[in-house]
């Protein structure tokens, strides 16, 4: 008897890694920069994560392309920031979050 199998489409695409190390302070500057330049409104989705309002944070935009997307990981927010051509990962610890929030 045939059987039925679903197929999904799948894409694999290579990306050259670079892994640099940061301070927390570097990073702080970082997402302040990255709220400027792109008018991305970081400390409340902050907020919302570490006082437990939402799980996690996605936001694309299109035009030009960005996405944010964040969760709180064992003591620390995990953050994934793309553009066109690039993908910055970073860990920044909670009690360096407030840093952020009263900036």
């Amino acid at each position: 008897m045939a059987r039925s199998v679903r197929l999904s489409k799948l894409s694999i695409r290579s990306i050259h890694d670079q892994t640099n190390y940061a301070t927390s302070e570097a990073l702080i500057e970082s997402i302040h920069a990255l709220r400027v330049t792109h008018n991305v409104p970081i400390e409340r989705y902050l907020r919302d994560l570490t006082e437990g309002k939402v799980d996690s944070i996605s936001i694309t935009k299109d035009d030009p392309y960005h996405y944010f997307y964040a969760r709180v990981l064992a003591g620390s927010v995990a953050v994934t920031y793309k553009e066109a051509q690039r993908i910055i990962e970073f860990a920044l610890p909670l009690a360096d979050v407030e840093k952020v929030l009263l900036a």
